[in-house]
């Protein structure tokens, strides 16, 4: 068998040498093209959605937060924090949830369609911390605090997003927390009112009205049949205020205003069952004297 020259061998190694950068080369993965990075992004914020509506809340916790954190600077990164709150809402962490959900509205306040969910969940996440304050005490010693921040973002809701399909469920919403501090401001009203306190109790009438039931709902000027329905009082609470408004006004012999009150439900309520309360009283009221003119 021949043997190789030196000369040879030193030639092939050379060669080869040269060569093996060459296949390395051929072997290194391809720069990263943005479209993949974003459709890796979105494969794994879609996984991480499966896993969050399978109720696998652990699991889907530790990959959303890898999807924010991995993927932050593309939508999914966004939308994978949206899905944190929600998952702290899933679990009724409402405080977290809602901390989340205005950290968003905060930070991205150009993703309109998700700022409109984060609001909404806000308002739903206010609404459904209510319940907890009125365990203990009576109506008109009860902290409102709650009550005043779900009917801040229910009204702030459905002024933004008016056009919002889930309309009729934050008006049924917002009729039972506006029933809930008409009720409070009624229930100060009776406790004035037990003490013939009734300018006080009148104030606390008056001030339902015009904070929580805007007057074009109530006031006689404008007809009611051509007001587009933001509340629907379901509860009465209108008819219960000018009722008992009435009432204030005949324990002050006011006959004046007392009729005008009790005209005012029956002009405006239609077959209401307040129309017939006021209809009897109406008949009770005594008219008040005439004032002799000069001879």
């Amino acid at each position: 068998m021949a043997l190789r020259s030196p000369a040879r061998s030193f030639a092939l190694l050379a060669l080869v040498a040269l060569a093996l950068p060459a296949l390395e080369a051929c072997h290194e993965p391809p720069p990263r093209d943005p479209t993949n990075a974003l459709e890796t992004a979105r494969l794994d914020y879609e996984d991480a959605v499966k896993l969050l509506d399978g109720k696998s809340y652990l699991e889907a916790s530790s990959a959303l937060k890898n999807v924010a954190k991995k993927h932050a600077y593309t939508k999914y990164g966004r939308l994978a924090q949206l899905r944190l709150a929600d998952l702290d809402f899933a679990q009724d962490k409402i405080a977290e949830a809602l901390k989340g959900y205005r950290a968003y509205v905060k930070d991205h306040p150009a993703d309109k369609e998700e700022v409109a969910y984060a609001r909404s969940r806000i308002a739903e996440g206010e609404y459904a911390q209510i319940a907890t304050s009125f365990l203990l005490a009576a109506t008109e010693e009860r902290d409102q605090t709650p009550i005043l921040e779900a009917y801040r973002e229910l009204r702030g809701f459905m002024r933004d997003f008016s056009d919002s399909p889930r309309m009729p469920k934050f008006r049924d919403m917002l009729d039972e927390v506006v029933s809930r501090l008409v009720g409070h401001e009624l229930a100060v009203a009776a406790f004035y009112m037990n003490r013939a306190n009734y300018t006080a109790a009148e104030a606390r009438v008056n001030y339902a009205l015009f904070t929580y039931v805007p007057p074009r709902f109530w006031d006689a000027e404008e007809p009611m049949a051509t007001i587009e329905p933001v509340l629907t009082d379901k509860r009465n609470y209108v008819t219960e205020c000018l009722l008992l408004r009435a009432e204030i006004a005949r324990k002050q012999h006011a006959w004046a205003k007392a009729r005008d009150t009790y005209e005012l439900i029956v002009s405006r309520y239609g077959d209401h069952p307040a129309v017939a309360a006021a209809r009897a009283e109406l008949a009770s009221l005594p008219r008040e004297p005439s004032v002799a003119t000069a001879p």
